[in-house]
This record gives C-alpha cells, sequence and structure tokens, in this order.
C-alpha cells in the first residue's frame, strides 16, 4: 500500500478587531492532511491576535480548540481562532486547534495545528 500525505496551505493573516498589525504576527502555517504540525504567533501582552484559516482542497467542517494556553484565552469565532495572553504576561505560551473537513475527494481529514505564542512587550 502507497502512503501519501497531500500538504496543502492555510493561509493565515494576522488582524484583530481593536487591534494593529504591529500587535500581532503570525507567519503562515502549511499543514498536512490528518496530521499535526506546530504554528507560531508573534504578539503583544494583553493584546488580541488571530489566525484566519483560509484555503482548502475540500471542504472544512469546523475549527476547534484541542489544548487552552496556560497564559491567556483562545477562542474560535468563526474561521478565526483569537488568542489573547493575560496583561502583563511575557513569555511562551502554547495551544491547540484542529480543523475537520473533507479532502478534494470528500474522505474525512483532520488537521490539527500546536502554536507557540511567543509574547512580549513590544514586537
Amino acid at each position: 500500500m502507497i502512503k501519501r500525505a497531500v500538504l496543502s496551505c492555510v493561509l493565515t493573516m494576522a488582524f484583530s478587531a481593536g487591534a494593529s498589525a504591529a500587535d500581532c504576527l503570525v507567519p503562515s502555517i502549511r499543514t498536512l492532511e490528518n496530521q499535526t504540525v506546530q504554528g507560531h504567533m508573534y504578539a503583544k501582552t494583553g493584546k488580541h491576535c488571530s489566525i484566519i484559516v483560509l484555503g482548502s482542497r475540500g471542504p472544512m467542517f469546523g475549527v476547534r480548540v484541542l489544548s487552552s494556553p496556560g497564559h491567556g484565552v483562545v477562542a474560535v469565532q468563526g474561521q478565526q481562532i483569537v488568542y489573547r495572553s493575560s496583561p502583563g504576561y511575557v513569555g511562551e505560551d502554547h495551544f491547540a486547534y484542529v480543523r475537520q473537513g473533507a479532502d478534494a475527494l470528500n474522505r474525512p481529514v483532520t488537521k490539527g495545528v500546536d502554536v507557540t505564542v511567543h509574547v512580549s512587550q513590544q514586537l
């Protein structure tokens, strides 16, 4: 049996209402079908930072948080994962999320991301 890993691009952008681009930076995260990959986020302490999940080879049915950060909060708002650290916290934080859907042939797909958040006073 031949296994194949399909690489798909999840376009991510840093954006949040009430926060400027100077408060948040999220490099693009490439996901693999049915696997978990690492992602990074750079955020100012106490400010909102979002990952906007776009693009896929097939339909996506939902996004959910798998593990919460230890020094802040994370929530799903539509196709966005929104993180905010506790005010004054500086250091690394972590959370994980998963997207579920189907591939181009309508087979079930899960795409997971473990996010390391680098929280600082300034970017």
